[in-house]
């Protein structure tokens, strides 16, 4: 299994950490069956590798830190507004915000390692 960070910039380091965001408490793991994603108690996700449809490097976003809703069941998980990966799901997932059951169509993170974790989800499927 590989574990990947999430990207904190510095400034929203010590914010999402007041709120509890901390980077200790939030990450990626990749196995050969499953993807799981996690932002402290606001966020998490896990999901059958068979689920991923797509993923790849995408534009900044420079609007939203932290655990966001997007039109279409669409998510952004960011500690930072650079570094974004992001995961197309088919079919959807099911993860939760805030405690409460979402449903997850595209993922976008921010990772401190983003081709490594573009690398661990090209890999084959078990």
């Amino acid at each position: 299994m590989n574990t990947f960070e999430i990207a904190y910039s510095p400034v929203w380091r010590i914010f999402l950490s007041i709120l509890g965001l901390t980077p200790s408490h939030s990450g990626i793991t990749v196995s050969p069956t499953e993807m799981s994603c996690w932002m402290g108690w606001a966020f998490r996700l896990r999901v059958t590798r068979g689920q991923i449809r797509r993923a790849a490097r995408t534009a900044d976003i420079w609007w939203a830190v932290g655990v966001h809703v997007a039109p279409n069941a669409r998510w952004i998980v960011n500690g930072s507004t650079h570094n974004i990966v992001t995961i197309e799901l088919e079919p959807e997932g099911r993860g939760r915000c805030l405690g409460f059951p979402v449903r997850i169509r595209g993922l976008s993170v921010s990772v401190r390692r983003p081709k490594a974790l573009l690398q661990a989800l090209a890999e084959p499927v078990h």
